[in-house]
């Protein structure tokens, strides 16, 4: 199901022809002077008359495998030119034709849904016909021609829904009776061509050839995937610029169009474009996907498959990293105050008491110890930590992953580090005494 795009310009093709037909006629002037030659070289001897015979005799040898390769090639291309465009004619042999089997499927697909999704709504919106049992009803409203006028009427509009969701059926089973007969014969005929092409490259690829391909191949492998992971983590910071342009874009066009409409002014294009790209989105979700599917199988066809997934590698490595910068920006010295070490467990918090309490379940024996593990975990505080400052301007902070508790006070000294008997709740506790509302 899922093919490359293919991406011709017969234009070039024949370009290259006539280039080849005038290397061959070039070769068969150089064929023919050597022909030449030959007779003038039979009327003299000696040892570089047999040296000029030789390499004679080599330069004709070489001169007819030239020869046999353009005529290959140029049976191969004139092949897939007359083949190709016996499936598919290009409007314009000059212009790029583009046929792409999977972007044509989805497409055809998407009208099918949308014919189906469309009929049905529009079914559903028709009312539903008066209750022929009220006409004879001598209390009931209802006049006996207001009711057949209706009726008639909704009757039209569904015969005319019906007659148009027929056409467009049709319309769609034509598509994919073209998508049958011609894209996927067109995508067929070039895996041929392109299975022939390397089957005769193999063929003339010397021992030469075939070594200096084997030696350039790791360079080309790392060239390749290095470009293709900065191509995947400029793809991820280039998409989150457009992504903040975009919203702002979108945010200021609604605003627009709510103004237009208060004042029922005429909307504007640049108003009613993102709004309209926004309301096919959320009609057809699908329609993201599919964007991303076919970004990707173009990049694929250009650039190799395993050059996409390095690509898609350097998204997802980029998209890590800027997510651990983020929760990193976010812990960074999560005390935004002003430390002041010299006030560390002063002030009542004395560290001979805290340490003696708290310090054995860290498995610190010494108050140098503890006191070094908490001021170690405010100055570099873990990942994941959750923290707040009281309205009186004390600091607490916690780390779920190691249970860790600690409180810096008003005075920026610390004042109490430890791990709570009762974990998370002790926290919880303490948010909800001191946190501001």
């Amino acid at each position: 199901m899922f093919k490359r795009d293919i991406r011709v310009n017969y234009e070039i093709l024949d370009d290259i022809l006539n280039d080849m037909r005038v290397f061959y006629a070039s070769l068969e002037d150089m064929e023919e002077a050597m022909k030449r030659l030959d007779s003038l070289l039979l009327e003299s001897s000696g040892e570089t008359i047999e040296a000029l015979k030789k390499k004679k005799d080599e330069s004709l040898e070489v001169i007819g495998k030239y020869k046999e390769q353009i005529e290959e090639v140029s049976n191969l291309l004139n092949g897939y030119i007359w083949n190709m465009t016996g499936i598919i004619k290009p409007i314009n042999r000059s212009m790029m034709t583009q046929v792409d089997r999977n972007d044509i499927w989805w497409n055809i697909m998407s009208i099918y849904g949308g014919v189906e999704g469309h009929n049905s709504q529009g079914r559903s919106m028709v009312p539903q016909r008066p209750y022929r049992d009220y006409v004879d009803d001598k209390k009931a409203e209802y006049n006996r021609d207001v009711i057949n006028h209706n009726e008639i009427s909704m009757e039209s509009m569904e015969d005319a829904m019906l007659s148009l969701y027929k056409a467009l059926t049709t319309k769609a089973d034509e598509l994919i009776s073209i998508h049958n007969k011609k894209v996927i014969p067109y995508e067929d005929k070039d895996d041929e061509y392109d299975y022939k092409a390397k089957i005769m490259g193999d063929r003339y690829q010397d021992f030469w050839g075939a070594i200096k391909e084997g030696l350039t191949a790791p360079f080309e492998f790392i060239w390749k995937s290095a470009t293709g992971l900065l191509h995947g983590a400029w793809n991820v910071v280039s998409g989150l610029f457009m992504l903040v342009v975009g919203v702002v874009y979108t945010t200021v066009a609604g605003v627009s169009w709510l103004v237009c409409k208060m004042f029922s002014w005429d909307i504007p294009e640049w108003v009613s474009m993102p709004l309209d790209s926004i309301n096919s989105i959320l009609k057809d979700p699908m329609l993201i996907i599919e964007g991303m599917l076919q970004r990707y199988s173009d990049v694929g066809d250009v650039k190799g498959y395993d050059y996409l997934a390095f690509m898609i590698g350097g998204e997802v490595l980029t998209t890590k990293a800027i997510s651990e910068l983020i929760k990193l920006l976010k812990n960074v010295s999560g005390f935004k105050g002003t430390r002041n070490p010299d006030a560390d467990f002063v002030n009542g918090s004395k560290l001979t008491d805290h340490s003696g309490r708290h310090g054995p379940a860290f498995g610190y024996t010494t108050e140098q110890q503890y006191l070094k593990g908490a001021r170690d975990f405010f100055n570099n505080p873990p990942k994941g930590i959750e923290s707040f400052t009281s309205n009186g301007g004390t600091y607490f902070q916690y780390d779920a992953a190691t249970n860790t508790f600690g409180i810096i006070n008003e005075y920026g000294g610390i004042s109490t580090y430890m791990k709570p008997y009762t974990g998370i709740t002790y926290w919880l506790e303490q948010m909800a005494k001191y946190m501001p509302k």
